[in-house]
């Protein structure tokens, strides 16, 4: 991308929009570095004024990477504002995330200071209007009486650099049909961004119907490049006959080659069928079903794979004649000059020839680890030694599903870690995927491996027999195959707990995706008492997603789990007393419901698998 093409395209929304799909991370920052003459790096360490991410200062990488992997958001709210003020000013804001230029702010509240409607002391305390001045936090708090009764609302839209399309999204989930409109205005301590909500009756809001590109103000109006100052000046533009030419080269040049993506198995045993619908095959299924790959899962015959049609259908799967690492090889040396880009999955030394190999047939393809990890076990890894070196050389993109991990590893070790988290995916209609929280039952839910160490089956067990006769009308439900070595512990414990039995039920494995979702939405809380997990577990998202408070160990993840406790409790990992304290807390709070909507929201926001891979796929192939 030149400058030229740049400058003209952040001048207004859709070519911001069009600019970000097309090109992507990496060519922005680079324009953008260059309007200021700073190197990349100094660039991406450019901190926004005013913004915090999980209390950390916010970064241009932050805001610029949030934008990339979000456009599809912030197109579905520009298209429906509904007035050109707030086009306006929404265009504004994302010009200042692309080119922090603050002049693009300081131009905005000169042009357009107008409130939507007028906001008085008297239409305040009479309960017409809500003021929200702590943004998200405050819908949040405010969700039931936004719902009834459908007040103005006036927002503060300026706590993150998100608000501005996060804000209009949540408040679509709690009340659709308001009309929202964005302002800015001056206030004490600088300069304030508002979301204006007025409920419609359901007509006009428009969130989910994105509209066509193009109608009339949809460029974002007053947009222009003025913030760039003298930086355009001198650089000419690009004539009529070399638009033509180049929209004339550009129609004739022949659509691209899809992306071809293999995944190898990491085991000798190849891939087991439940891994499909797991982060294991739901990453190839998204980069093939939203961003157009042709997909290949390689490794030995695991079994049957029965989810392959009827869950990711569009994957392939190649059968090698063994799990050995020579016909892996063999694999790579006749595939590699046609991988685009080869997603291995732990850091075994099983993967290091393999990705040696690739890299060495295929200098220019892409590898993108995911490390699978858990502190126990990383802290173990010799990451000095050459092998395991050489194998993390080759990587283009290395990510772990847990935060703190990745902190703790990004500290530890000279590579750079991504955040990755295994998200949720919903394979039914969605409009049964939204929990309706007047449904829900007194069920305290766990879905994993019954009985196995891991798991921690019995702590769940002996929590829930301690704090039985102070929640009477609370059941425990356990979803998943039990391990024939847990068989004489339950023999005993229901020998000590008859009266138990019925109100606690072993349901067995479920395969079918809608049916174990169903029990996630009936549930009000999802207990997960671990000794570890490999960063955050599916499960967490599935509960999350489906509106479940959360009850976990300290596993790793368990601030991710449960949002820092906003949406659920912890107990030390081992504590049989400490996780039944944790399970009585929110039994007997009478905020479980409102926890249970934060855990939602938690959830959409940030285990959603689509979002998930699309930013994937950006890191992947860098927009490209």
């Amino acid at each position: 991308m030149q400058a030229q093409a740049f400058l003209e395209r952040i001048s207004s929304y859709l070519g911001i929009s069009s600019m970000v799909k097309e090109y992507g991370y990496q060519d922005i920052l680079e324009q953008a570095a260059g309007i200021f003459s700073v190197k990349n790096r100094e660039l991406e360490q450019y901190y926004f004024d005013g913004y915090q991410r999980a209390g950390e200062d916010v970064l241009y990488r932050y805001v610029l990477r949030s934008l990339c992997k979000n456009i599809l958001f912030y197109d579905q709210v520009f298209d429906a504002l509904l007035d050109e003020p707030s086009r306006f000013v929404f265009t504004r804001l994302v010009q200042y995330q692309v080119l922090p230029e603050r002049s693009f702010l300081q131009r905005m509240v000169e042009e357009e200071s107008n409130p939507c409607f007028p906001v008085s002391e008297d239409a305040v305390k009479s309960g017409e209007i809500l003021v929200l001045e702590s943004g998200i936090s405050g819908m949040l708090e405010w969700k039931d009486r936004i719902k009834k009764e459908k007040p103005k609302l006036v927002i503060s839209a300026d706590k993150s650099f998100t608000d501005i399309w996060e804000i209009p999204k949540l408040l679509e989930y709690i009340c659709p049909g308001y009309q929202v409109y964005l302002r800015c205005h001056e206030r004490q301590g600088g300069l304030g961004t508002y979301c204006y909500g007025i409920w419609s009756g359901g007509k006009g809001s428009g969130m989910d119907d994105v509209r066509e590109a193009g109608k009339d103000g949809a460029s974002g109006g007053k947009g222009g490049t003025d913030g760039v100052g003298e930086a355009r000046k001198g650089m000419g533009a690009d004539s009529q006959k070399e638009a033509e030419e180049r929209q004339e080269r550009d129609v004739k040049e022949p659509p691209a080659r899809r992306k071809q993506v293999v995944a190898m198995a990491p085991y000798e045993r190849g891939w087991s069928n439940v891994e499909l619908v797991k982060d294991c095959g739901l990453i190839p299924y998204l980069l093939y079903k939203n961003h157009g790959c042709d997909v290949t899962m390689v490794g030995a015959r695991g079994g049957s794979y029965p989810y392959l049609e009827e869950y990711i259908k569009g994957v392939n799967m190649e059968f090698l004649p063994d799990g050995s690492q020579q016909a892996k090889l063999d694999y790579i040396t006749r595939n590699a000059r046609e991988i685009d880009c080869l997603i291995l999955r732990g850091c075994y030394s099983t993967n290091v020839n393999v990705a040696i190999s690739y890299k060495y047939y295929n200098p220019d393809g892409r590898i993108y680890m995911g490390l699978d990890a858990n502190s126990s076990w990383m802290d173990r890894i010799l990451w000095d030694e050459e092998w395991f070196i050489k194998m993390m050389d080759c990587c283009d993109v290395v990510a772990t599903s847990c935060r703190a991990m990745q902190r703790h590893l990004n500290l530890k070790w000279p590579w750079k870690i991504e955040y990755i988290p295994n998200g949720y995916y919903c394979f039914h209609p969605k409009e049964n995927n939204i929990p309706n929280y007047g449904k829900k039952e007194n069920i305290i839910l766990t879905v994993s491996r019954i009985g196995t160490p891991q798991k921690a089956t019995d702590i769940l067990l002996e929590a829930f027999a301690e704090i039985a006769d102070e929640v009477p009308d609370w059941k425990l439900r356990l979803v998943g195959s039990v391990e024939p070595g847990f068989e004489p512990y339950l023999k005993n414990y229901w020998k000590q707990h008859p009266k138990l039995r019925d109100r606690i039920c072993f349901v067995g494995s479920i395969s079918d995706r809608e049916q174990l979702f169903e029990e996630y939405l009936n549930a009000k809380i999802f207990a997960l008492p671990s000794i570890y997990e490999g960063g955050t577990p599916n499960v967490v998202a599935e509960a999350l997603n489906a509106g479940c408070a959360m009850a976990v160990s300290r596993f790793d993840a368990y601030e991710d789990a449960t949002d820092n406790g906003k949406c659920g409790v912890d107990a030390k990992i081992g504590d049989m007393n400490g996780f039944a304290k944790a399970l009585l807390r929110l039994c007997k709070d009478r905020q479980l419901n409102e926890m249970s909507k934060r855990a939602y929201w938690h959830g959409t926001l940030h285990f959603d698998m689509e979002r998930i891979v699309a930013r994937l796929n950006q890191m992947i192939f860098e927009g490209k």
